[in-house]
């Protein structure tokens, strides 16, 4: 059985970034904690864009690990989020994330990520 895990579990957070710069406000991945390993590399939709900026969902491939995992290679889902020019003061993003509970379901799982985000 292939048993998996949302890394991270973060629902809503808060990020102050600088004014002008591209900043990673979070990730999301799915791997098994039983076997180590990566799993399917969830869909993604922007649910809610920035009214003063712009958000990117792109995949990286980056090193996790688990309470019983060695670190590992596998793509995540990186969440960048890139203020207007000029812009000071609060934005807000949301991301869904759809992705399939185990192996060979549909994807009928959602996970939302949402940004309160102080541009100073």
């Amino acid at each position: 059985m292939f048993v998996l895990a949302a890394v991270p579990a973060l629902a809503q957070e808060a990020r102050t970034v600088a004014a002008g710069k591209r900043t990673a406000l979070g990730s999301f991945a799915l791997y098994s904690p039983v076997e180590c390993a990566a799993s399917s590399t969830p869909e993604s939709r922007v649910a809610t864009q920035p009214a003063n900026g712009k958000v990117e969902v792109v995949p990286e491939r980056r090193t996790v690990s688990g309470p019983q995992c060695k670190p590992f290679q596998m793509q995540v889902q990186m969440i960048y989020y890139t203020p207007k020019a000029g812009f000071r003061g609060t934005d807000y993003v949301s991301v869904d994330f759809f992705y399939a509970p185990f192996i060979e379901a549909p994807r009928t799982t959602s996970r939302r990520q949402s940004y309160a985000i102080t541009v100073q």
